[in-house]
């Protein structure tokens, strides 16, 4: 249960970024849904030297893809240069935004129609893991309707939350590979007893305030027993008090 708990408490809502990489431009360009508003930032000027020029004919041009691909649907708040062997587009996401993921799914399609999109970089899936795998949704329908019924069912995951603009892509065509960017040794948590059961005590304050006098008297029974069981019968009798206890109110229920 504490585990269990625990895991429920690490929930949290974020905003982070989704990257999404093409080979072939020297920039970095940052793009965002239209539900949110950056401060556009312009590109650095740059010497008229060959290597120069050539750096910002790249910029210009993945400018121009970017504002190509955000239109409608999203803004560009700043491009800058990077690795001149390839393009970096970072869409900034609310996690829990529902058309926030559909902008960004809008984007995506555009740069993969038009752009030679492949791959995806998702926050959320570790790296040391396989890239996503959506070989269980491609033979559900004939290939024939990969560009209409099951487009559909696709898209409708997506309304509802059910899956992220880049699942959404890699379950629509099957050129697009999702890697996870997330390294697990930068997620496990040291907490204190005290803290990892926080959440359970609050729950029992909460059933507390609600119990009848009776309930009370019962559930100071059973904490009476705990206390006095054999070493070997404590955990079992202490789980049957919370039990009783979270029983009593439904919402803790």
């Amino acid at each position: 249960m504490r585990r269990f708990l625990l895991n429920l408490k690490s929930v949290r809502l974020v905003v982070a970024p989704l990257i999404v990489t093409a080979l072939g431009l020297a920039v970095i360009s940052s793009c965002a849904p239209a539900l949110s508003t950056p401060a556009a930032t312009p590109a650095a000027a740059t010497r008229a030297t060959p290597t120069a020029l050539a750096t910002a004919t790249a910029q210009a041009k993945v400018e121009e893809i970017a504002r190509d691909i955000v239109s409608n649907v999203g803004e560009v708040s700043s491009v800058r240069q990077g690795d001149p062997r390839r393009v970096i587009f970072v869409f900034t996401e609310n996690h829990a935004s529902r058309l926030g993921q559909i902008e960004i799914a809008v984007m995506l399609n555009r740069l993969y129609l038009h752009y030679g999109l492949r791959h995806i970089g998702l926050e959320g899936v570790m790296a040391a893991d396989s890239p996503l795998d959506a070989s269980w949704f491609r033979p559900l329908s004939p290939p024939q309707l990969a560009s209409g019924a099951k487009q559909e069912v696709a898209v409708k995951l997506l309304s509802q939350g059910e899956i992220s603009s880049a699942e959404l892509m890699t379950l629509v065509y099957p050129e697009i590979v999702v890697h996870g960017i997330e390294k697990a040794d930068e997620y496990p948590l040291g907490l204190s007893d005290a803290a990892s059961g926080s959440p359970l005590f609050y729950l029992l304050a909460i059933a507390e305030k609600s119990m009848l006098p009776p309930q009370k008297a019962e559930a100071q029974k059973l904490c009476n027993e705990a206390e006095q069981a054999p070493d070997s019968e404590k955990p079992q009798k202490i789980q049957d008090c919370i039990d009783y206890v979270m029983g009593t109110n439904e919402w803790t229920k």
